[in-house]
């Protein structure tokens, strides 16, 4: 399989430094303005906001997001009340199979 002309999901680059970076602005709810990261976790559909799953997860209010393309799957998963964030990465499965276990 080429992977030449892939872009979103499977286009985009990381480090671990990029997560830490981007949960805290998450978690601090920087960069957007407040009417965003409301309208972005604000359930909409079968739980999805504007980017975002919200729900519980082991009794605990959670936000997350994943994403992938077969053979780079990734989730995101923040627990506000306990200012803890998650992030799962691999390389093997498809985009049905969470990395994510209980999801």
């Amino acid at each position: 399989m080429q992977y030449l002309n892939l872009c979103a999901a499977s286009g985009l680059y990381s480090t671990t430094g990029d997560m830490l970076r981007w949960a805290k602005t998450v978690a601090n709810r920087q960069l957007l303005s407040a009417r965003s990261w409301q309208l972005a976790f604000a359930p909409r559909r079968n739980g999805y906001g504007y980017g975002w799953y919200t729900g519980q997860f082991g009794g605990n209010p959670s936000l997350r997001h994943s994403g992938g393309y077969p053979g780079f799957m990734s989730e995101f998963v923040y627990y506000p009340a306990e200012h803890l964030t998650i992030v799962l990465v691999n390389n093997f499965g498809n985009y049905a199979d969470s990395v994510f276990p209980g999801v």
